[in-house]
């Protein structure tokens, strides 16, 4: 699995997309909405927004041992540890939602900290679990178009490294500056200053079959 040449220039936007109530919205990258995954059964009453918009137990449980690591002292002197799709407005018509985002302190202090997105300051590092929006109208063709899409604007806008765990595929990509990688879930791989993690000893150790349907 390869991402050689990560830039892309999607074209268009969902179609009737004001019609689309703000809340289906997850996330706006330079101007191109994109929408929970699902969305469309909400408009149809298929499905309340609730059903739509949650993370799936296997996904939790990995937030939950990433998060876990991020708390050793070393880690949480110097960091931030934001999860539960936090926004940041990190430049004009890009407002995203994370995972899990680190921040250097030095950086987001405390006075800058409100009821509003974090505003314009860049992560450390973004950490994804899977790939839960809709990509019909936005130009994409797949995910991983939007996974190329999403990573280079991280980058650009001055994260340092991303890293997306994929569950389907039990991949890890990891993206810092021009070097893309993915890697298999089994390996050890570095988090953060030295801490290391690896997901399929996590997962076999509490007993998580990851193919469960």
């Amino acid at each position: 699995m390869s991402l050689a040449n990560p830039i892309i220039q999607p074209v268009g936007y969902p179609v009737q997309a004001d019609a689309v109530p703000d809340y289906l919205l997850k996330e706006e990258i330079e101007g191109i909405k994109f929408y929970y995954k699902g969305y469309k059964d909400v408009l149809n009453k298929l499905k309340n927004r609730e059903d739509i918009g949650g993370s799936s137990s296997i996904q939790a449980v990995i937030i939950s041992y990433i998060l876990e690591l991020l708390f050793v002292d070393k880690i949480k002197d110097k960091y931030r540890r934001f999860t539960n799709e936090s926004g940041n407005h990190l430049a004009h018509r890009s407002n995203m939602q994370f995972d899990i985002a680190i921040y250097e302190k030095a950086l987001l202090t405390g006075d800058k900290i409100t009821r509003k997105y974090v505003q314009g300051i860049p992560p450390t590092m973004v950490i994804e679990i899977d790939l839960d929006v809709e990509l019909e109208g936005t130009g994409m063709k797949s995910s991983k178009d939007f996974l190329k899409f999403r990573t280079k604007n991280l980058l650009k806008y001055g994260v340092h490294r991303v890293l997306w765990i994929l569950t389907k595929p039990k991949k890890v990509l990891i993206a810092q500056g021009e070097n893309y990688e993915f890697v298999d879930w089994y390996n050890d791989i570095e988090l953060l200053e030295g801490v290391h993690f690896n997901i399929a000893k996590y997962l076999a150790e509490e007993g998580v079959n990851p193919d469960a349907i």
